[in-house]
């Protein structure tokens, strides 16, 4: 079996010129305190930085600021 090293790297910050949801930058900021999250890869972040794009961009109406989620 071959095993591949795992390269963990820090959280990127949301790049600039997006007009992102306050739901997106609420999600974002928690991710890094997720559990396992200080071993995610660049991979794993790249991953979840397309997630953020996709529902940015999806135009589904923003959440209320009154949910808490």
């Amino acid at each position: 079996m071959i095993q591949l090293a795992k390269t963990t790297i820090t959280q990127p910050q949301l790049p600039d010129g997006i007009e992102w949801p306050e739901a997106n930058v609420r999600w974002w900021e928690h991710l890094a305190s997720t559990p396992g999250a200080d071993s995610w890869t660049e991979a794993d972040w790249d991953n979840l930085m397309n997630a953020a794009l996709i529902h940015a961009t999806s135009g589904v109406p923003a959440i209320s600021p009154a949910c808490p989620y």
